[in-house]
């Protein structure tokens, strides 16, 4: 905590060797962090440098009350979000904003039918403790996630991967804190649904 403090003070006194030493330290996680949002690795790229710019620049306005890694990621989180938005204005989707807690699951909603078969899937016979005991590999578990349309997604990833509450997703994404719980709920129970398909799969005699 001492090495980050004389680090943030170098920081805002705008010192190149502490820019470079914060660039170096935090670089590759971030950039495994924009990808949550954006999906081409040049994008990445570019939330990336934008979003240290604007650490850089803002780094005054840190108050050191708060976690600095916090403070950074929301940034580049923003960032990222910004770059996801200007992507989606090209593309005509559906708004989800009037989604419900007590809405009856519409997976034709929530997925992405390109990724996945959603005839594969009997939501009435989901066995929850089936997912508990399986072994599942990152990727699998990542690709189950990347089933799920944009705007869902992107909520899962905040909650669950960068440990954001509704509240502070709710004021990112511009929007209340029950379409975010919402959003949440719909593609958490999509995700179980998915994965309990990858445990049919592995045991489904060929």
């Amino acid at each position: 905590m001492q090495s980050e403090n004389k680090l943030i003070k170098r920081l805002k006194r705008y010192d190149v060797s502490a820019q470079k030493e914060l660039y170096e330290k935090y670089a590759v996680s971030f950039k495994r962090m924009a990808l949550n949002y954006v999906r081409q690795k040049a994008d990445a790229d570019d939330v990336l440098q934008e979003g240290f710019i604007k650490i850089l620049k803002n780094i005054n306005q840190y108050n050191e009350t708060g976690s600095f890694e916090g403070w950074m990621k929301r940034i580049i989180i923003n960032t990222a979000l910004k770059q996801y938005r200007k992507e989606k204005q090209s593309i005509n989707q559906l708004s989800f904003d009037d989604i419900h807690e007590t809405n009856i699951l519409d997976i034709e909603d929530v997925v992405d039918h390109e990724n996945v078969d959603i005839r594969d899937i009997d939501q009435s016979k989901v066995d929850y403790s089936l997912i508990e005991r399986a072994d599942f590999s990152k990727k699998e578990l990542l690709e189950a996630i990347d089933t799920l349309k944009e705007d869902f997604k992107i909520v899962f990833n905040l909650y669950f991967h960068d440990d954001l509450k509704h509240q502070d997703i709710a004021e990112i994404l511009g929007i209340d804190e029950k379409t975010s719980r919402s959003r949440l709920s719909r593609a958490r129970k999509f995700v179980q649904e998915a994965l309990y398909k990858k445990c049919i799969e592995k045991v489904t005699i060929k």
